[in-house]
Protein backbone atom coordinates (compact mmCIF):
# COMPACT_ATOMS: atom_id res chain seq x y z
CA UNK A 1 0.00 0.00 0.00
CA UNK A 2 0.75 3.63 -0.74
CA UNK A 3 1.49 6.10 2.30
CA UNK A 4 1.10 10.18 1.35
CA UNK A 5 1.77 12.32 3.65
CA UNK A 6 1.74 15.90 2.63
CA UNK A 7 3.70 18.57 3.84
CA UNK A 8 1.70 20.86 5.87
CA UNK A 9 2.81 21.65 8.82
CA UNK A 10 2.63 25.21 10.20
CA UNK A 11 4.89 27.37 12.32
CA UNK A 12 4.18 30.12 14.22
CA UNK A 13 6.52 32.13 16.62
CA UNK A 14 5.30 34.09 19.70
CA UNK A 15 6.49 36.53 21.00
CA UNK A 16 6.26 37.74 24.98
CA UNK A 17 3.79 40.24 25.18
CA UNK A 18 4.76 43.56 26.62
CA UNK A 19 2.45 44.18 29.82
CA UNK A 20 1.94 48.13 30.60
CA UNK A 21 0.39 47.76 34.14
CA UNK A 22 2.48 49.24 36.83
CA UNK A 23 2.38 49.64 40.93
CA UNK A 24 -0.79 49.27 42.29
CA UNK A 25 -2.32 49.12 39.88
CA UNK A 26 -0.35 45.56 38.77
CA UNK A 27 -0.87 44.10 42.17
CA UNK A 28 -4.35 44.80 42.37
CA UNK A 29 -4.90 42.84 38.76
CA UNK A 30 -2.73 40.17 40.30
CA UNK A 31 -4.79 39.74 43.03
CA UNK A 32 -8.14 39.84 41.02
CA UNK A 33 -6.53 36.87 38.78
CA UNK A 34 -5.52 35.26 42.04
CA UNK A 35 -8.96 35.49 43.35
CA UNK A 36 -10.56 34.23 40.03
CA UNK A 37 -7.97 31.12 38.87
CA UNK A 38 -11.35 29.90 36.75
CA UNK A 39 -10.58 32.62 34.40
CA UNK A 40 -6.99 31.65 33.57
CA UNK A 41 -7.89 28.42 32.94
CA UNK A 42 -11.26 28.46 30.52
CA UNK A 43 -9.45 31.81 28.57
CA UNK A 44 -6.06 32.30 29.49
CA UNK A 45 -5.89 35.25 26.48
CA UNK A 46 -7.86 37.20 29.13
CA UNK A 47 -5.31 37.97 31.47
CA UNK A 48 -2.66 38.92 28.77
CA UNK A 49 -4.77 41.59 27.33
CA UNK A 50 -5.73 43.10 30.50
CA UNK A 51 -2.01 43.32 31.48
CA UNK A 52 -1.28 45.06 28.38
CA UNK A 53 -4.03 47.81 29.15
CA UNK A 54 -2.29 51.38 30.53
CA UNK A 55 -4.68 51.83 33.24
CA UNK A 56 -7.29 49.82 35.32
CA UNK A 57 -10.32 51.66 34.04
CA UNK A 58 -8.73 50.00 30.49
CA UNK A 59 -8.79 46.73 31.94
CA UNK A 60 -12.23 46.87 33.73
CA UNK A 61 -13.68 48.11 30.25
CA UNK A 62 -12.12 45.00 27.84
CA UNK A 63 -13.13 42.87 31.09
CA UNK A 64 -17.32 44.04 30.46
CA UNK A 65 -16.46 44.05 26.84
CA UNK A 66 -16.13 40.34 26.80
CA UNK A 67 -17.95 37.12 28.08
CA UNK A 68 -15.53 33.73 27.52
CA UNK A 69 -17.22 30.37 26.70
CA UNK A 70 -17.32 28.21 29.73
CA UNK A 71 -17.33 24.64 28.90
CA UNK A 72 -17.72 23.49 32.59
CA UNK A 73 -21.60 25.09 32.44
CA UNK A 74 -22.24 24.80 28.91
CA UNK A 75 -22.58 29.06 29.12
CA UNK A 76 -20.91 32.61 29.04
CA UNK A 77 -18.87 33.18 32.23
CA UNK A 78 -19.32 36.95 33.71
CA UNK A 79 -16.14 38.68 33.95
CA UNK A 80 -16.56 41.11 37.53
CA UNK A 81 -14.73 44.53 37.62
CA UNK A 82 -11.05 44.94 39.45
CA UNK A 83 -10.86 46.63 42.47
CA UNK A 84 -9.65 50.21 41.39
CA UNK A 85 -5.95 50.97 43.46
CA UNK A 86 -6.50 54.37 45.61
CA UNK A 87 -3.72 55.50 43.75
CA UNK A 88 -3.71 55.29 40.33
CA UNK A 89 -1.00 54.35 37.87
CA UNK A 90 -0.40 56.88 35.32
CA UNK A 91 0.80 55.64 31.36
CA UNK A 92 3.44 56.04 30.97
CA UNK A 93 2.79 57.75 27.68
CA UNK A 94 1.78 60.38 29.92
CA UNK A 95 5.29 60.54 32.61
CA UNK A 96 7.09 63.86 31.96
CA UNK A 97 9.97 64.74 34.29
CA UNK A 98 9.30 67.80 36.26
CA UNK A 99 9.99 69.62 38.95
CA UNK A 100 7.76 71.63 41.17
CA UNK A 101 8.56 75.30 42.60
CA UNK A 102 9.17 74.64 45.68
CA UNK A 103 8.51 77.43 48.33
CA UNK A 104 12.32 77.32 49.82
CA UNK A 105 15.62 76.07 48.02
CA UNK A 106 15.40 73.07 46.23
CA UNK A 107 17.20 70.05 47.57
CA UNK A 108 19.59 68.19 45.31
CA UNK A 109 18.54 64.77 46.63
CA UNK A 110 15.03 65.41 46.18
CA UNK A 111 15.69 66.07 42.34
CA UNK A 112 17.40 62.78 42.11
CA UNK A 113 14.67 60.48 43.21
CA UNK A 114 12.46 61.90 40.81
CA UNK A 115 14.27 62.07 37.60
CA UNK A 116 15.84 58.16 38.09
CA UNK A 117 12.36 56.02 38.16
CA UNK A 118 11.60 58.46 34.72
CA UNK A 119 14.72 57.73 32.91
CA UNK A 120 13.96 54.12 32.34
CA UNK A 121 10.83 54.18 31.74
CA UNK A 122 11.44 56.54 28.86
CA UNK A 123 14.05 54.51 27.50
CA UNK A 124 11.89 51.49 27.97
CA UNK A 125 8.91 52.92 25.46
CA UNK A 126 10.38 52.18 22.44
CA UNK A 127 11.18 48.81 22.99
CA UNK A 128 7.84 47.89 24.17
CA UNK A 129 6.53 49.44 21.07
CA UNK A 130 8.78 47.37 18.68
CA UNK A 131 7.54 44.10 20.46
CA UNK A 132 3.76 45.17 20.09
CA UNK A 133 4.85 45.64 16.26
CA UNK A 134 6.75 42.72 15.91
CA UNK A 135 3.50 40.20 17.43
CA UNK A 136 0.92 42.05 15.59
CA UNK A 137 3.25 41.52 12.33
CA UNK A 138 2.85 37.71 13.54
CA UNK A 139 -0.17 37.72 14.21
CA UNK A 140 -1.57 39.38 11.11
CA UNK A 141 0.71 36.63 9.37
CA UNK A 142 -1.08 33.59 11.06
CA UNK A 143 -4.42 35.27 10.04
CA UNK A 144 -3.29 35.19 6.26
CA UNK A 145 -2.37 31.75 6.94
CA UNK A 146 -5.25 30.66 8.49
CA UNK A 147 -7.26 32.02 5.62
CA UNK A 148 -5.63 29.95 3.53
CA UNK A 149 -6.17 26.92 5.32
CA UNK A 150 -9.84 27.77 4.98
CA UNK A 151 -9.81 27.88 1.30
CA UNK A 152 -8.20 25.03 1.25
CA UNK A 153 -11.40 23.11 3.62
CA UNK A 154 -13.80 24.53 1.19
CA UNK A 155 -11.84 22.98 -2.01
CA UNK A 156 -12.13 19.57 -0.15
CA UNK A 157 -15.77 20.36 0.90
CA UNK A 158 -16.67 20.95 -2.68
CA UNK A 159 -14.84 17.89 -4.16
CA UNK A 160 -16.53 15.89 -1.46
CA UNK A 161 -20.11 17.03 -2.02
CA UNK A 162 -19.12 16.51 -6.55
CA UNK A 163 -18.36 12.45 -5.21
CA UNK A 164 -21.30 12.43 -3.20
CA UNK A 165 -23.38 13.05 -6.37
CA UNK A 166 -21.68 10.28 -7.94
CA UNK A 167 -22.37 7.94 -5.87
CA UNK A 168 -25.79 9.19 -6.00
CA UNK A 169 -26.20 8.36 -9.51
CA UNK A 170 -24.43 5.34 -9.25
CA UNK A 171 -27.41 4.26 -6.54
CA UNK A 172 -29.94 5.59 -9.41
CA UNK A 173 -28.32 3.58 -12.31
CA UNK A 174 -28.11 0.96 -10.24
CA UNK A 175 -32.13 0.98 -8.69
CA UNK A 176 -32.99 1.37 -12.65
CA UNK A 177 -31.25 -1.92 -13.68
CA UNK A 178 -32.77 -3.67 -11.09
CA UNK A 179 -36.21 -2.49 -12.42
CA UNK A 180 -35.01 -3.83 -15.73
CA UNK A 181 -33.98 -7.29 -14.95
CA UNK A 182 -37.53 -7.53 -13.16
CA UNK A 183 -39.14 -6.71 -16.21
CA UNK A 184 -36.82 -9.31 -18.22
CA UNK A 185 -37.45 -11.66 -15.47
CA UNK A 186 -41.48 -11.44 -16.71
CA UNK A 187 -41.19 -11.69 -20.00
CA UNK A 188 -38.55 -14.91 -19.43
CA UNK A 189 -41.65 -16.15 -17.32
CA UNK A 190 -44.53 -15.44 -20.61
CA UNK A 191 -42.09 -17.24 -22.43
CA UNK A 192 -42.71 -20.75 -20.35
CA UNK A 193 -45.86 -20.32 -19.84
CA UNK A 194 -46.32 -19.64 -23.80
CA UNK A 195 -44.18 -22.99 -24.52
CA UNK A 196 -46.04 -24.95 -22.22
CA UNK A 197 -49.21 -24.18 -23.79
CA UNK A 198 -47.92 -25.44 -26.67
CA UNK A 199 -47.10 -28.58 -25.60
CA UNK A 200 -50.03 -29.29 -24.39
CA UNK A 201 -51.50 -28.57 -27.96
CA UNK A 202 -49.03 -30.27 -29.63
CA UNK A 203 -50.17 -33.39 -27.09
CA UNK A 204 -53.68 -32.83 -27.60
CA UNK A 205 -52.80 -33.24 -31.46
CA UNK A 206 -51.40 -36.51 -30.48
CA UNK A 207 -54.27 -37.42 -29.06
CA UNK A 208 -56.80 -36.81 -31.92
CA UNK A 209 -54.14 -38.57 -34.54
CA UNK A 210 -53.92 -41.97 -31.97
CA UNK A 211 -58.12 -41.63 -32.82
CA UNK A 212 -57.65 -41.44 -36.13
CA UNK A 213 -55.24 -44.22 -37.06
CA UNK A 214 -57.45 -46.38 -34.38
CA UNK A 215 -60.50 -45.47 -37.23
CA UNK A 216 -58.78 -46.36 -40.06
CA UNK A 217 -57.41 -49.94 -38.60
CA UNK A 218 -61.45 -50.29 -37.99
CA UNK A 219 -62.35 -49.29 -41.72
CA UNK A 220 -59.11 -51.69 -42.81
CA UNK A 221 -61.08 -54.49 -41.27
CA UNK A 222 -64.41 -53.43 -42.50
CA UNK A 223 -62.90 -53.70 -45.85
CA UNK A 224 -61.65 -57.51 -45.19
CA UNK A 225 -64.45 -58.83 -43.81
CA UNK A 226 -66.43 -57.19 -46.95
CA UNK A 227 -63.47 -59.11 -49.04
CA UNK A 228 -64.70 -62.28 -47.54
CA UNK A 229 -68.15 -61.63 -48.24
CA UNK A 230 -67.91 -61.26 -51.82
CA UNK A 231 -65.60 -64.56 -51.96
CA UNK A 232 -68.22 -66.63 -49.82
CA UNK A 233 -71.24 -65.18 -51.38
CA UNK A 234 -70.72 -64.54 -55.04
CA UNK A 235 -74.07 -65.42 -55.98
CA UNK A 236 -75.02 -62.42 -53.67
CA UNK A 237 -72.94 -59.87 -54.84
CA UNK A 238 -75.59 -58.19 -57.16
CA UNK A 239 -77.67 -58.10 -53.70
CA UNK A 240 -74.41 -56.16 -52.34
CA UNK A 241 -73.71 -53.86 -54.76
CA UNK A 242 -75.50 -50.99 -53.82
CA UNK A 243 -73.57 -51.74 -50.27
CA UNK A 244 -70.69 -51.86 -51.82
CA UNK A 245 -70.67 -48.89 -53.76
CA UNK A 246 -71.80 -47.34 -50.10
CA UNK A 247 -68.97 -48.52 -48.83
CA UNK A 248 -66.66 -47.23 -51.49
CA UNK A 249 -68.33 -43.96 -50.55
CA UNK A 250 -66.96 -44.62 -47.24
CA UNK A 251 -63.63 -44.98 -48.08
CA UNK A 252 -63.22 -42.87 -49.79
CA UNK A 253 -64.37 -39.97 -47.49
CA UNK A 254 -62.10 -42.05 -44.97
CA UNK A 255 -58.80 -41.32 -47.26
CA UNK A 256 -59.96 -37.52 -47.43
CA UNK A 257 -59.89 -37.88 -44.22
CA UNK A 258 -56.52 -39.63 -43.99
CA UNK A 259 -55.33 -36.64 -46.28
CA UNK A 260 -56.39 -33.90 -44.07
CA UNK A 261 -54.85 -35.26 -41.08
CA UNK A 262 -51.65 -36.05 -42.76
CA UNK A 263 -51.82 -32.23 -43.84
CA UNK A 264 -52.78 -31.73 -40.62
CA UNK A 265 -49.94 -33.45 -38.91
CA UNK A 266 -47.29 -31.56 -41.33
CA UNK A 267 -48.49 -28.01 -39.94
CA UNK A 268 -48.21 -29.53 -36.08
CA UNK A 269 -44.44 -30.46 -37.19
CA UNK A 270 -44.64 -26.82 -38.87
CA UNK A 271 -45.22 -25.39 -35.19
CA UNK A 272 -43.50 -27.34 -33.92
CA UNK A 273 -40.32 -26.82 -35.45
CA UNK A 274 -41.05 -22.87 -35.28
CA UNK A 275 -41.54 -23.42 -31.17
CA UNK A 276 -37.98 -25.17 -30.71
CA UNK A 277 -36.35 -22.05 -33.34
CA UNK A 278 -38.22 -19.89 -30.51
CA UNK A 279 -37.25 -22.04 -27.60
CA UNK A 280 -33.51 -21.52 -29.02
CA UNK A 281 -33.70 -17.98 -29.56
CA UNK A 282 -35.50 -17.41 -25.80
CA UNK A 283 -32.19 -19.46 -24.65
CA UNK A 284 -29.95 -17.58 -26.17
CA UNK A 285 -31.79 -14.83 -24.46
CA UNK A 286 -31.71 -15.97 -21.25
CA UNK A 287 -28.07 -16.80 -21.91
CA UNK A 288 -27.32 -12.98 -22.07
CA UNK A 289 -29.60 -11.91 -19.48
CA UNK A 290 -27.87 -14.09 -17.14
CA UNK A 291 -24.27 -12.59 -18.26
CA UNK A 292 -25.28 -9.38 -17.68
CA UNK A 293 -26.72 -9.97 -14.51
CA UNK A 294 -23.62 -11.35 -13.46
CA UNK A 295 -21.25 -8.29 -14.75
CA UNK A 296 -24.01 -6.09 -13.16
CA UNK A 297 -23.95 -8.21 -10.08
CA UNK A 298 -19.80 -8.02 -10.13
CA UNK A 299 -20.43 -4.36 -11.01
CA UNK A 300 -22.24 -3.66 -7.78
CA UNK A 301 -20.14 -6.16 -5.48
CA UNK A 302 -17.05 -3.91 -6.48
CA UNK A 303 -18.71 -1.05 -5.51
CA UNK A 304 -19.51 -2.41 -2.06
CA UNK A 305 -15.80 -3.30 -1.17
CA UNK A 306 -15.13 0.47 -2.39
CA UNK A 307 -17.50 2.03 -0.02
CA UNK A 308 -16.55 -0.59 2.78
CA UNK A 309 -12.60 0.21 2.12
CA UNK A 310 -13.70 3.47 2.09
CA UNK A 311 -15.75 3.92 5.56
CA UNK A 312 -12.85 1.82 6.73
CA UNK A 313 -10.71 4.81 5.42
CA UNK A 314 -12.31 7.31 7.57
CA UNK A 315 -12.54 5.61 10.76
CA UNK A 316 -8.72 4.83 10.83
CA UNK A 317 -8.41 9.12 10.19
CA UNK A 318 -11.34 9.36 12.71
CA UNK A 319 -9.15 7.14 15.24
CA UNK A 320 -6.06 9.53 15.09
CA UNK A 321 -5.73 11.17 18.47
CA UNK A 322 -5.26 14.54 18.37
CA UNK A 323 -2.95 17.22 20.58
CA UNK A 324 -3.63 16.91 23.98
CA UNK A 325 -3.17 20.20 26.34
CA UNK A 326 0.37 21.26 26.74
CA UNK A 327 1.33 20.44 23.41
CA UNK A 328 2.44 22.31 20.75
CA UNK A 329 2.60 19.57 17.92
CA UNK A 330 1.51 15.72 17.54
CA UNK A 331 1.85 13.04 14.69
CA UNK A 332 -0.32 10.02 15.35
CA UNK A 333 -1.54 6.70 13.34
CA UNK A 334 -4.97 5.47 12.60
CA UNK A 335 -6.36 2.17 11.87
CA UNK A 336 -9.64 0.88 10.29
CA UNK A 337 -11.81 -1.97 9.64
CA UNK A 338 -15.70 -2.70 7.98
CA UNK A 339 -17.36 -5.26 5.80
CA UNK A 340 -14.18 -7.20 5.43
CA UNK A 341 -12.18 -3.91 3.85
CA UNK A 342 -9.41 -2.59 6.11
CA UNK A 343 -7.58 1.01 5.96
CA UNK A 344 -4.56 2.68 7.85
CA UNK A 345 -4.13 6.45 8.26
CA UNK A 346 -1.50 8.63 9.78
CA UNK A 347 -2.00 12.27 10.33
CA UNK A 348 -0.77 15.48 12.59
CA UNK A 349 -2.37 18.08 14.07
CA UNK A 350 -0.57 21.34 15.95
CA UNK A 351 -2.02 23.63 18.40
CA UNK A 352 -0.90 27.24 16.54
CA UNK A 353 -2.07 29.07 19.21
CA UNK A 354 -3.86 28.91 22.41
CA UNK A 355 -7.43 29.06 20.34
CA UNK A 356 -6.31 27.79 17.25
CA UNK A 357 -5.98 24.00 16.14
CA UNK A 358 -5.03 22.44 12.68
CA UNK A 359 -5.39 18.79 11.86
CA UNK A 360 -4.94 16.92 8.44
CA UNK A 361 -4.55 13.53 7.89
CA UNK A 362 -4.41 11.00 5.18
CA UNK A 363 -5.97 7.19 4.82
CA UNK A 364 -5.39 4.05 1.69
CA UNK A 365 -7.34 1.22 1.91
CA UNK A 366 -7.33 -2.67 0.50
CA UNK A 367 -9.13 -1.37 -2.31
CA UNK A 368 -6.17 0.88 -3.38
CA UNK A 369 -8.15 4.07 -2.80
CA UNK A 370 -6.49 7.01 -0.92
CA UNK A 371 -7.99 9.31 1.11
CA UNK A 372 -7.70 12.76 2.74
CA UNK A 373 -8.98 15.17 5.42
CA UNK A 374 -8.06 18.52 6.94
CA UNK A 375 -9.50 20.85 9.27
CA UNK A 376 -9.36 24.14 11.82
CA UNK A 377 -10.26 24.70 15.09
CA UNK A 378 -10.91 28.25 16.51
CA UNK A 379 -12.39 28.00 20.08
CA UNK A 380 -12.25 31.07 22.64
Amino acid sequence: MKFIVPACLFFTAIVPSAYALTGTDLDAANDYFTLHPEIQKIAPYVYNEVMKKNSLQEANTYLSGNKPWNPATNGYLTLGQITLSTTHSVPMVNLEPSITQPVSAPDPDTHSNIDNPIAPLKSTLPEVQKSDDAENGLITQNQRQIAKTEEGVELNQEAIKRTREVVTANSNAIVQDEKEIEKNQEGLKQTHDQIQRTREAIADNSSHLADNSHEIDRNHKGIAQNQDAIVKNGDAIKQDEKLIVNNQTAIAQNHRDIDINGNNIETVHSEVRATQTQVSSNTAQIKKLNNNFSNLKSEVDSNKRDAAAGASGAMAQANIPQVIQGQTFSVGAGIGGYEGENAVAVGMSARVSQSVIVKASVSDDTQQNVGYGAGVSIGW
